[in-house]
């Protein structure tokens, strides 16, 4: 697997993101840093947390609060664009 920092090439090579449809929220964070080629530190910064928070909501060792979840279900309607 392709560290993150190169996916955003490879997925620009290939045309398409190469891994399943992103469905619960930690894929769909996940699927957004491959796409932009950001780290959990990236990321993180964009809503204010460090990287090892978004880990954890990744990894699904911890559910963002509800109005976090709102944040970031904006943030990646907004950067999708």
């Amino acid at each position: 697997m392709p560290e993150v920092i190169q996916m955003k090439n490879v997925i620009a090579f290939l045309g398409f993101y190469p891994l399943p449809e992103a469905k619960t929220l930690p894929e769909q964070i996940r699927k957004y840093r491959n796409v932009d080629g950001l780290t959990l530190e990236e990321f993180g910064k964009l809503l204010l947390v460090d990287g090892a928070t978004v880990w954890t909501w990744e990894n699904e060792k911890y559910t963002p609060a509800e109005n976090t979840v709102r944040k970031i279900v904006y943030l990646l309607k907004e950067l999708s664009r």
